[in-house]
């Protein structure tokens, strides 16, 4: 899982790596939270499985 800048042009950090999806999702819904102005992207096999664009309400 991945948390890109607050702009969504690069990648910050690599927050998680799993080989159980279930683990995967869980660490990437905790990321939404953590990091709420950012744009996380969960990815498996390459494929974007998830992503949260960051945008306040």
């Amino acid at each position: 899982m991945e948390i890109w800048d607050e702009k969504g042009l690069s990648i910050e950090q690599v927050v998680a790596v799993s080989l159980s999806a279930s683990i995967g999702y869980a660490a990437y819904y905790a990321a939404t939270r953590e990091f709420p102005g950012h744009v996380i992207i969960l990815r498996h096999k390459g494929g974007i499985m998830s992503r949260w664009t960051g945008r306040a309400h």
